[in-house]
């Protein structure tokens, strides 16, 4: 059953010839708790966090999740998963040699899952959950030698709701993430939701809303006691 006052965590996902994919929301359709936006804001930003991480060329996906932890920890709360998974046709949820615990270090192609969440036993949850694949990048400085440095490309395309996001817990590059990120999805998903206008008119307001609180001389989202 969906509550007005608890958050909705949709999992969802399925195997492909192309790979087996998992996508995870969390929204809430009513007025969230100071406590709810505050969790869910951690997971946010650790989602960020491993989402805009750039580091050499040899790194595993477990020495990033420190990244994620870090954003957890401030507010005493620990992530109960991380990131990892490799993308293969018709493999199970969490697949070796890229798990999230795993040492093997991470190359060009690589496709993992950046999946923070934070479980409250009993009550609800919060868990924002997309695939990277791994790039190499440019950057201002080259202090590595012949090392290459990498970084994340995200291919999961879903909106992530701003109902729960507590502004002022963001930094101004957190809020900028969160708006080129909504702001892609309603670029990219429009035009496959032509037919359903309930659909579209629902992302157009969502996306309405993440410009409204980033914008420096724009309107702030609700934030609710």
């Amino acid at each position: 059953m969906i509550e007005r006052d608890t958050p909705y965590l949709n999992d969802s996902g399925g195997l492909y010839k192309d790979g087996t994919c998992g996508v995870a929301r969390t929204v809430h359709f009513g007025r969230p708790i100071s406590e709810q936006c505050e969790v869910f804001t951690r997971v946010l930003q650790a989602h960020i966090a491993i989402d805009s991480a750039v580091f050499p060329e040899g790194i595993s996906v477990n020495q990033l999740d420190i990244l994620a932890h870090k954003a957890m920890w401030k507010d005493g709360f620990d992530i109960m998963r991380g990131s990892g998974q490799e993308f293969r046709p018709f493999l199970t949820v969490h697949e070796s040699p890229q798990t999230f615990s795993s040492n093997n270090p991470l190359v060009p192609g690589h496709v993992v899952i950046n999946e923070p969440g934070f479980y409250n036993e009993g009550r609800w949850g919060v868990r924002i959950e997309s695939a990277l694949i791994v790039r190499r990048v440019e950057t201002k400085k080259r202090d590595f030698g012949d090392d290459s440095l990498l970084g994340f490309e995200r291919l999961t395309c879903v909106l992530i709701q701003t109902q729960m996001v507590k502004t002022s817990m963001l930094a101004r590059e957190e809020k900028q993430w969160l708006k080129k990120h909504n702001q892609r999805c309603l670029e990219k998903l429009t035009p496959l939701l032509k037919d359903d206008e309930r659909a579209t008119k629902w992302l157009k307001r969502e996306v309405e809303r993440t410009i409204g609180f980033v914008s420096e001389f724009g309107g702030m989202a609700i934030e609710w006691d």
